[in-house]
């Protein structure tokens, strides 16, 4: 799911990215009027890979919780808790910071992570620090294409490749798995 609207304007590259993403799975993306939150139940009931690039940020009005925005609405960390997903399912969060909770001294928690495991994910990879839509989509892109190209397409070997493409040298990768 991706390319959808926060205040008007869909996330730089994040239509491009969920559009190439499926392309090189083979499958469909939920983009634009097809990312809504019925969809997006529907998907995770039958999803083994459930892939988000889409707005997240603490939104006031809802109490300051990190949210990611779908088209009709934004969806709260206890919704996604909720969400029937499947105990083989691996949700790859493209959001910035991945829903990092608000921070305590030098630790945030990922309350979108840990909400996609309490619905029942096996492993969520995220971001730990906010991303640049328009740097990383082609970057994420990248980094599934050479996954793939291994034969043996992991989780770990996307966040590894994820993280190889860190553009800043000597910066801290930002990927990581939650499980």
């Amino acid at each position: 799911m991706g390319g959808v609207p926060g205040s008007g304007e869909a996330l730089p590259g994040s239509l491009e990215e969920a559009r190439e993403v499926a392309a090189l799975l083979g499958v469909r993306a939920d983009v634009q009027d097809d990312a809504t939150y019925d969809r997006l139940c529907a998907r995770a009931a039958e999803a083994e890979l459930l892939w988000l690039s889409t707005h997240c940020e603490a939104v006031p009005h809802l109490g300051g919780t990190p949210a990611l925005r779908l088209r009709d609405r934004w969806i709260l960390p206890a919704e996604i808790a909720a969400l029937p997903l499947g105990p083989r399912a691996v949700v790859v969060l493209t959001v910035c910071a991945g829903g990092s909770g608000p921070s305590l001294g030098a630790v945030s928690g990922p309350p979108l992570a840990a909400s996609f495991l309490a619905a029942g994910a096996r492993l969520v990879i995220s971001p730990t620090r906010t991303i640049r839509d328009s740097v990383w989509g082609p970057l994420i892109v990248e980094a599934l294409r050479r996954t793939l190209r291994t034969g043996r397409a992991t989780p770990v070997g996307l966040v590894r490749a994820l993280n190889a493409l860190t553009p800043t040298p000597g910066a801290v990768a930002p990927w990581v798995m939650h499980a």
